[in-house]
Order: structure tokens, then sequence, then C-alpha cells
């Protein structure tokens, strides 16, 4: 019968590997969101007023899971600002700041985040 030697530390190795593209994968994942944040936060897209909203927006590790990540805006009237489609915002910006230039961008985050992951630190 012939024996099989070394297959533990081919698991570990492998095990390591895996661990290591998943946090790759993870910094892709922040990158494509600070990436998509800075899309939505330019004068045509985040309406301005006093400045409040525009600053508020964040991107970060999601608590909800380990591959998730977050991106959005604090100020607590950024959702009806969002989602109202008939406001005049007279110093710029728009409706759907934030959806918009996620579907503008979702190719170039997906490509950031591949390119991200087969980096071998």
């Amino acid at each position: 019968m012939n024996r099989v030697e070394g297959l533990d530390k081919v698991l570990g190795n492998l095990n390591r590997e895996v661990k290591g593209i998943e946090q790759r994968s993870m910094a892709g994942l922040i990158a494509g969101g600070h990436m998509i944040l800075g899309e939505a936060k330019k004068p045509e897209n985040t309406p301005r007023d006093t400045g409040n909203l525009v600053n508020s927006g964040y991107t970060r590790k999601s608590p909800e899971g380990e591959q998730l990540v977050e991106i959005g805006f604090s100020a607590a009237y950024a959702i009806f600002v969002h989602e109202d489609l008939e406001a005049n915002h007279p110093r710029g910006g728009r409706a759907k700041f934030l959806e918009i230039p996620l579907h503008e961008k979702k190719q170039e985050v997906f490509e950031l985040i591949r390119k991200t992951a087969a980096v071998k630190k």
C-alpha cells in the first residue's frame, strides 16, 4: 500500500493561499468602494448646500459579513435627497447620487477586485 506524505503541509499551504486571496479581495472591495464614493461625491452627483451631505460619505467593511463593504452617506437626510427625483438642486447634484455611479463604475470595480485578489504580496 502506498502512503501519501506531506498532505498536512499541502493543505496548510492551500489554506494560507485561500486566506490571502480573501484578504486581497477585501482590499479590492474597499478600494472599489472608495472609487464609487469618489464618483458619488463629485459636484455633478451629490447635491451641495452646506457641504454636510457630501462630507458624510463613507466606505467601510460591513459588520454584516466578512466579504461585504458598505458605501453610504451618514447625514440623516441623505436617503431623502437620494430618492427625491423631483428636487431641484441649485448648487449642483442630482437624485440617485450614489446609485448612478455604482451602476456606471461596476465593471471597473469588478476589474479592480479581480486584479487586487490576483496580486500576491
